[in-house]
Parts: C-alpha cells; structure tokens; sequence
C-alpha cells in the first residue's frame, strides 16, 4: 500500500477530505520523528496497533560474512515496534 492509497482509504472511511488525512498523516509521522529523536526512552503508542520505542543495542564484536574476519560494531539507536495482542491475532488468522 502507497501513501496515496492510505490517504485515500482513510479519507473514505472517515469522512475527511484526502488533504486532511495527509496533513494529519505528516504531523503524525513528524512527531513520532521527533520523539524518538528526542532520546527520551518512552513508548509511542499506535492505538490498537502496537507502540514504537528506540532500544540501546551495545558496542560488540561481529564477524564479515564474507571474509570471517572481527569486526568492531559500534553502539546504536535502534527503533524497535511491538505489535499489540489484536494485531497478531488479525495477521495470524
């Protein structure tokens, strides 16, 4: 699905106009960049869908697939989502 097509499907079943849906589409995603940005370890949560929050994945030692030598992997921000209970039972039907 495009963004077009959530745009347009949204503004069908809710009534509002397509240039609504996405200005509300881009302020959602706006503020979700900017709170993940934000370093503040909180949960974003998606109503009925699950909840988007940034994890500390530590510095370690990996290998090169291709060539099994050591590499140094550096600490990161990774965003992690965690899909609600209703979620996984509708795509697991």
């Amino acid at each position: 699905m495009t963004k077009t097509e959530l745009v347009q499907e949204t503004a069908t079943e809710s009534g509002l106009t397509q240039p609504q849906v996405n200005a509300v589409l881009d302020a959602l995603q706006d503020i979700i960049f900017r709170e993940l940005a934000d370093d503040s370890k909180q949960k974003i949560p998606l109503f009925g869908i699950g909840f988007i929050s940034t994890a500390l994945r530590s510095a370690r030692i990996g290998r090169n697939p291709r060539t099994g030598m050591p590499i140094n992997i550096k600490e990161r921000t990774a965003i992690v989502f965690r899909p609600t209970e209703r979620l996984k039972l509708e795509v697991n039907k």
